[in-house]
């Protein structure tokens, strides 16, 4: 049912019923929903089994290395929450024991989707994998003027959360980069400048291009067309086969309506 669900909801995009403009947050929120009902449905809910329910095998982070108490803390969360404020330390437990992926406020610096991690073997301490995503319709990965800036000093807590106290905070994350609108399939682990800062932090930063590395092949066509949407009055969504229900318009008719911003288009 997912896929024609999805494509119905392409079509209000289309319409003008749904915003589209942050089209990135909305499909990052789409493949994030369907590891949480994976997680859900499971009885592993490491943060491992996050990674290997999100990723293709030959597209998962190297975590070699990387702190155990992590990767074997628990992600739970079956939906998200629009938030307005900088979060506290002490909001991280809240929003476990809740369920809830907290989605940053528009134009918040660094970070878009923040997921709550109960790290293992503390039964009382609290992480984040940390989300920014990127849609730009690129075959380039420095399309992105801050990158690699952007998927790596930039989701670091200290700046992420530069006005709480979660900007001290010393547990490792998880620091997830998403461009989305890439054309190609490309990944890394992002190196910048080291700063003390850097050198003293114990995150993971991960960056992905493209939607090849997510578990998403069969709604993968959706999600790029939903990464695309905008409203025209070109598309299906808009033909009307009963003059009863509504005028019927024909392209010319638009065009000549609309001359100067379908010249390009004409041509």
């Amino acid at each position: 049912m997912l896929p024609k669900i999805l494509k119905q909801f392409n079509i209000l995009l289309k319409k003008g019923f749904v915003e589209p403009g942050p089209r990135g947050e909305i499909v990052s929120r789409i493949i994030l929903a369907i590891v949480a009902y994976k997680l859900k449905t499971g009885t592993d809910k490491s943060v491992q089994k996050f990674l290997e329910e999100l990723y293709h095998k030959d597209s998962m982070p190297n975590l070699d290395g990387f702190s155990d108490k992590f990767i074997n803390g628990t992600v739970s969360f079956t939906h998200f929450s629009a938030i307005e404020y900088v979060p506290e330390k002490e909001d991280l437990e809240w929003f476990y024991t809740r369920k809830c992926a907290f989605i940053m406020k528009r134009n918040h610096p660094g970070a878009d989707i923040c997921i709550p991690v109960k790290l293992a073997t503390d039964t009382d301490k609290y992480s984040l994998i940390i989300v920014q995503i990127k849609n730009i319709d690129t075959t380039s990965i420095k399309s992105d003027k801050n990158y690699p800036g952007s998927a790596k000093s930039m989701l670091d807590c200290s700046y992420v959360f530069q006005k709480s106290d979660l900007k001290d905070h010393d547990e490792p994350c998880l620091c997830l980069y998403w461009q989305l609108g890439y054309h190609y399939r490309y990944m890394e682990s992002p190196s910048t400048v080291s700063t003390r800062r850097s050198e003293l932090s114990s995150n993971l930063c991960w960056a992905t291009f493209g939607l090849k590395h997510y578990k998403i092949d069969n709604i993968e066509d959706v999600l790029i067309d939903i990464l695309t949407s905008h409203i025209s009055p070109f598309d299906i969504e808009w033909q009307v086969d009963n003059e009863e229900e509504g005028d019927i318009y024909y392209e010319d008719e638009i065009r000549i309506m609309n001359p100067r911003k379908y010249k390009k288009e004409i041509e």
